[in-house]
């Protein structure tokens, strides 16, 4: 888990055996910026999904999750990223808080 702030450097994540699975809480009132590069596509098989935690953190770090699907008002706006050019190289997270 990384701990986020205004100013902070861009993080990148890299999908490992077919995807990545991340989440975002909020400390305050925020709006998150997640950019997928190649964009969701079901049909290509880069689909979205939303899971939430059912079950307590086990000893060894792993917790169950069920899918759901996001309430009404949750919205993703589609668009062409037209910005500088994302190169990722690999950092050392300055908040890093352990799980």
């Amino acid at each position: 888990m990384s701990l986020m702030q205004a100013g902070d450097v861009a993080s990148v994540l890299h999908a490992n055996h077919g995807g990545n699975l991340h989440a975002f809480t909020g400390k305050t009132d925020c709006a998150v910026l997640d950019l997928f590069l190649p964009p969701y596509n079901r049909r290509q098989g880069r689909d979205c999904s939303y899971y939430e935690e059912i079950g307590p953190l086990q000893s060894d770090g792993t917790i169950l999750l069920k899918p759901f699907e996001p309430p009404e008002d949750f919205v993703i706006h589609n668009k062409t990223y037209r910005g500088q050019r994302i190169k990722a190289t690999p950092t050392k997270r300055k908040n890093h808080v352990p799980a």
